[in-house]
C-alpha cells in the first residue's frame, strides 16, 4: 500500500514494495540512510547478490560519458537482468534532470503538423509511474524539488520523502537512537542536546562525532556531557565566525592552515563549512555594493545584522573590495556550495580552492 509523503525531518523508509521513491531536501545523510535501509530490505527478500544496483548522476558534469537521458534511465528499469534479478536504480541530482524539462514546458515550442509534441522528462516519469517495472525500484535523489502531478503519481506506487534539516530537538532524539543502534553506546537526552548545540543538527556531522565519542567512552558505555565538552570543541557558531574572520584578513597561508585545523582537528564537515564561506561572500558583496551606492555604514551593518567585532571587520573589507569582484566571489562561493551538496568534486579540495579565491580578492588590489 502506498504511503503518503513523509513529514519534514521524518526518518521514514522506502518499503520494499515501492516501485518509485523521491527523496528530496538538503539532509543527504538521511537520504543515504534511507537507501541503506532499503538495500537491507532487498537483501532480506532477494538474498545476497539477489539484486543489482545502478547509479546515475544527473548533476552538471556528473556523468563522464555525457548527460544522461530519461530514456536511458527508464530503459534500464524496464530491461531484464541476465539472472532475472531485481534492480535498484538510483538517480543523484534528479532535480537537474526534471528541471530542464520544466523550463522547456514553461515555453513549449509548437510541433510541426502531423508530428506529436515531445513529452518532457517529468511527463515521461509520470507515464512510467502509471505502469512501473515490477522488478525495479527507481530512487530519485534531489536537493530541491518542485512538487506537482509527478508526486501524486509516485505516491500511488511508492513514496515521496522530505529529507530536511531537523530541529535541535529532533536531531537530539535521532542522536540518542543512533548512538544505541549504530555505535553501541548510550546517550542521555541532555547530553544529546549539548552535542547538537555544539555541532549543529547535520546528521552526517553528528554521526561522525558519535563514532568518536563512543570510542572514547568505551563499548557499551554512556557518552556524557563531559566527553562532549572535552572532545568536540568549540561551538559551530564560534568556528564559523573564526574562519570568516581569518578569510577577511586575506592571508592565504593563515586561511588554509585554519581550514585544515577545522577539518582535521575539529572534524568539521566540509559541506556546512562551505555554507559559512557563502554566507561571508554574501555579506561582503552586500557591504561593498552598499558603500559604493553611498549607503551609511551603520545602516548596512543593521540590515545585515552585524554586531560587535564582525561589524567593523566586514565594513573595512567592504571598503577594499569593488562590488564587481565581490559579486564574482559570491557567485563562486554559491557554485562551490552547490557542488558540495551535490557531491561534485573533492569536498576539501573545493574549499581549498575557494579559500585561495577569498585571499586573492581580499588580499590583492581592488580592481
Amino acid at each position: 500500500m502506498a504511503k503518503s509523503p513523509a513529514k519534514s525531518g521524518s526518518a521514514d523508509e522506502i518499503p520494499v514494495s515501492a516501485r518509485i521513491a523521491i527523496l528530496h531536501g538538503p539532509e543527504r545523510f538521511l537520504q543515504a540512510s534511507i537507501i541503506d535501509d532499503l538495500r537491507s530490505q532487498l537483501t532480506n527478500v532477494h538474498g545476497d547478490g539477489g539484486y543489482e544496483v545502478f547509479r546515475y548522476d544527473a548533476s552538471p558534469g556528473g556523468s563522464p560519458s555525457g548527460p544522461i537521458t530519461m530514456a536511458d534511465i527508464l530503459d534500464e528499469c524496464r530491461s531484464m537482468g541476465l539472472m532475472q534479478q531485481h534492480k535498484l536504480v538510483i538517480i543523484d541530482g534528479a532535480e537537474n534532470l526534471v528541471r530542464a524539462a520544466d523550463e522547456e514546458a514553461d515555453d513549449p515550442k509548437p510541433a510541426a503538423r502531423g508530428i506529436p509534441q515531445r513529452r518532457t522528462n517529468r511527463q515521461l516519469l509520470e507515464a512510467y509511474a502509471a505502469s512501473p517495472a515490477p522488478d525495479a525500484t527507481l530512487v530519485l535523489r534531489a536537493d530541491t524539488w518542485r512538487p506537482g502531478n509527478l508526486d501524486k503519481a509516485v505516491a500511488k506506487v511508492g513514496v515521496v520523502i522530505k529529507c530536511e534539516e531537523m530541529s535541535e530537538s529532533e536531531a537530539a532524539k535521532w542522536a540518542v537512537e543512533r548512538a544505541a543502534a549504530s555505535h553501541d553506546a548510550t546517550l542521555a537526552r541532555e547530553a544529546a542536546l549539548a552535542l547538537v548545540q555544539t555541532v549543529g543538527p547535520d546528521l552526517g556531522r553528528l554521526d561522525s562525532e558519535l563514532a568518536k565519542l563512543a570510542t572514547a567512552a568505551g563499548k557499551g558505555k554512556a557518552i556524557t556531557a563531559g566527553h562532549i565538552a572535552e572532545l568536540v570543541g568549540k561551538t559551530r557558531e564560534e568556528d564559523f565566525w573564526l574562519i570568516q574572520q581569518t578569510l577577511l584578513a586575506g592571508d592565504p597561508s593563515a586561511s588554509l592552515r585554519h581550514l585544515r585545523e577545522l577539518i582535521n582537528i575539529s572534524r568539521h564537515d566540509p559541506v556546512p563549512l562551505a555554507w559559512s564561506y557563502a554566507d561571508l561572500a554574501r555579506k561582503l558583496h552586500a557591504v561593498s555594493r552598499g558603500l559604493a551606492e553611498g549607503q551609511q555604514p551603520g545602516a548596512i551593518a543593521k540590515s545585515l545584522r552585524l554586531w560587535g567585532p564582525a561589524q567593523e571587520v566586514l565594513l573595512q573589507a567592504g571598503c577594499r573590495v569593488s562590488p564587481k569582484r565581490a559579486a564574482a566571489l559570491f557567485q563562486r562561493a554559491i557554485d562551490i556550495n552547490k557542488a558540495q551538496k551535490s557531491g561534485l568534486g573533492d569536498p576539501e579540495l573545493n574549499l581549498e580552492r575557494l579559500t585561495i579565491s577569498f585571499s586573492r580578492v581580499l588580499g590583492g588590489p581592488n580592481r
